[in-house]
């Protein structure tokens, strides 16, 4: 059994950046949670270099709860560097304190933000493209998820098991 999500956590420390990412077949969503601030925001930049085969990368910010300078400088990175590799990043659950950052200093137009029936899309490629190389997803307790989010939009969770 591979999983296809896994964790990353910042240096260690109080309020530090967790990262739990997602492939959905040639797409990775990335849920961040945290602080996105010097020492922690590098953290993702290199996760989001690690990995593999990426034709689209989602950035969920729904539990970010700050951003300074370096955050700010790894986003800015992470959209030069998805134009140079033709990869499509969207910024998601995007909250009215990072919004107003991003407006500040006049980056808002340079992100594009997923919508809800996108990241569906998203989804069901994804599990299309699991079953139709011999994959089968297992859903794992989406309400406690939902509940979670607070937003009523679902998160799948789960592995993807080799069928025999």
């Amino acid at each position: 059994m591979s999983p296809i999500w896994s964790d990353v956590v910042g240096p260690k420390g109080g309020n530090m950046l967790t990262l739990r990412i997602q492939k959905l077949g040639d797409a990775t969503v990335i849920r961040c949670a945290g602080r996105m601030v010097i020492p922690y925001a590098e953290v993702l930049r290199n996760a989001v270099l690690r990995q593999l085969r990426i034709r689209t990368l989602v950035l969920d910010l729904a539990d970010v709860t700050a951003v300074d300078a370096a955050g700010l400088g790894t986003l800015a990175s992470l959209r030069a560097w998805a134009k140079e590799t033709r990869t499509a990043l969207k910024l998601m659950n995007v909250t009215p304190k990072v919004e107003k950052l991003l407006e500040l200093t006049n980056l808002k137009s340079a992100f594009e933000v997923c919508s809800g029936r996108e990241m569906l899309a998203l989804l069901c490629r994804a599990i299309n493209e699991t079953e139709s190389l011999g994959f089968k997803t297992i859903v794992q307790d989406t309400n406690r998820i939902d509940e979670a989010l607070g937003d009523g939009s679902r998160v799948i969770a789960g592995e993807a098991l080799r069928t025999v």
